[in-house]
């Protein structure tokens, strides 16, 4: 059953004062774990516990090729691989990830995973690489998302990533803001 979140984002900001949401949120989300990233598993926990405060029907989606598509995103976002055939391949590779997408997409209203796969170093440590492994596959898409912080009962929150397909930008809002009301 589809939840009504107009009423409860109307007190919300998810993107400024005011904002309010004329949809209904996602009845079923396809929690996906891509293979080969390692999540935090207090980060994971935390965006598994958020979507079943939500009231949400979550599902587990498998959507094999995540690492391709992280590493076809490089190439496409490299100044080099615009000039050079490397490019060409990736457009290619590009639409086969965004098909991909559209068929996980077919099992659920939208999809969810971590925003980043640990929390964020201290200032004076070491930069740490992999911020971008779990959103640029989407970004390569270019399906829509959105971030949420979410509770880890750790002193930094954790971030969800919601997935829709093309155009579903209302039902991933309506669903945002439910998730925020819950957690």
């Amino acid at each position: 059953m589809a939840r009504d979140v107009a009423g409860v984002a109307a007190g919300l900001a998810l993107l400024e004062p005011g904002f309010s949401v004329d949809a209904a949120a996602a009845t079923r989300i396809g929690r996906i774990r891509p293979a080969g990233v390692d999540v935090d598993p207090v980060i994971d926990a935390a965006v598994d516990a958020a979507l079943a405060r939500c009231g949400v029907e979550v599902i587990d989606v498998d959507l094999p090729g995540w690492g391709s598509a992280r590493r076809t995103w490089d190439v496409i976002i490299d100044a080099e691989a615009v000039v050079s055939n490397r490019a060409l391949q990736a457009r290619a590779e590009q639409e086969r990830w965004r098909a991909a997408m559209a068929v996980a997409l077919r099992e659920a209203d939208l999809l969810a995973l971590a925003t980043v796969p640990f929390f964020p170093p201290r200032l004076e440590a070491a930069v740490r690489r992999g911020y971008l492994g779990l959103t640029s596959p989407v970004n390569l898409a270019g399906f829509p998302a959105l971030a949420l912080p979410v509770p880890t009962g750790q002193r930094l929150p954790a971030s969800l990533q919601l997935i829709g397909g093309p155009n579903m930008e209302a039902l991933l809002l309506a669903t945002g803001a439910m998730i925020e009301a819950a957690v």
